[in-house]
């Protein structure tokens, strides 16, 4: 008896899983099954979930083969159709693939411009929906991230003047119930780029501002970066006490995202700060500290 034909989606799945296996090793090969299975799925409406699934991800991955080729144009090209289809999965699926592409390019030689160019692509075309406000969000914050990094304050503040004025109420006010955890995280690259640039005016005027945020979202993100700023706010006035609660609260925070290098340094000032507060603590009481 013949073998039956199989199905687009079981056509689909055995190019995906056959790519996948193949895309460290032979990454030429793969980029193909990638876009056998993207010819496969280009009409969405007969397929199955999982195989859209499968068709969004090979759009990924070949625009990403694409970015390591150096053919930056037809990335670009792909990136955009890419983008089409966002629509089509779960928010979850987009984000991940937005921030793969981004990651790609934020990480590789490639000229700034480009970077910025993709960045403007990627707000632009998700511009057109109105559930795509945290992502694009996201996408702002990450182009600042590369910005302050770059040193290039002037533009990093220019976008976060932005971002920030969608985060208030009609009446100008921080909107802190419904958009703390994203006001949080623009004040905590404000406070980056006000240390960087030894702003402490502006370092003041932020304690101010973030303080009351700090009590209500627990992000350890942003907390890291805004106590390791108190720290060295009170650090520079003398409060040494008040200094060596902030900087252990940073280290804890550090502790938990993983940062082991700012980890490291905040536990430096903890033990400054102890010593110059009269050493009433000890910091390696804690199980985070004695490792």
């Amino acid at each position: 008896m013949s073998d039956q034909p199989t199905s687009i989606d079981e056509q689909i799945a055995n190019a995906f899983y056959e790519a996948e296996d193949l895309k460290r090793e032979n990454p030429k090969e793969a980029l193909a099954k990638f876009k056998h299975v993207v010819e496969l799925g280009k009409n969405t409406k007969d397929i199955s979930d999982e195989s859209r699934t499968s068709f969004f991800k090979s759009l990924t991955h070949i625009t990403v083969i694409q970015f390591g080729d150096k053919k930056f144009d037809e990335m670009l090209k792909q990136y955009k159709y890419l983008l089409s289809f966002v629509p089509l999965v779960t928010r979850n699926e987009a984000s991940e693939a937005v921030e793969t592409v981004l990651n790609a390019v934020s990480t590789g030689a490639v000229d700034f411009k480009f970077q910025e160019e993709m960045y403007q692509v990627t707000t632009d075309t998700l511009k057109s929906r109105s559930d795509n406000e945290r992502m694009i969000f996201d996408i702002n914050m990450k182009l600042c991230k590369l910005y302050v990094d770059r040193k290039m304050y002037a533009e990093a503040s220019k976008v976060l003047a932005r971002l920030h004025k969608s985060c208030q109420t009609p009446d100008g006010h921080d909107d802190k119930k419904e958009k703390g955890s994203e006001l949080l995280e623009i004040y905590a690259l404000e406070v980056k780029m006000s240390m960087a640039q030894h702003n402490s005016l502006k370092q003041k005027e932020l304690y101010e501002k973030t303080k009351d945020l700090t009590a209500g979202v627990k992000d350890p993100r942003s907390q890291s970066i805004i106590r390791e700023c108190w720290g060295q706010m009170f650090g520079d006035d003398g409060q040494w006490q008040r200094a060596y609660a902030e900087f252990y609260s940073a280290f804890t925070n550090y502790q938990e995202i993983g940062n082991a290098h700012r980890a490291k340094q905040c536990l430096k000032y903890v033990i400054v700060a102890n010593m110059l507060s009269g050493g009433e603590q000890n910091p390696f009481d804690a199980r985070e500290a004695k490792v």
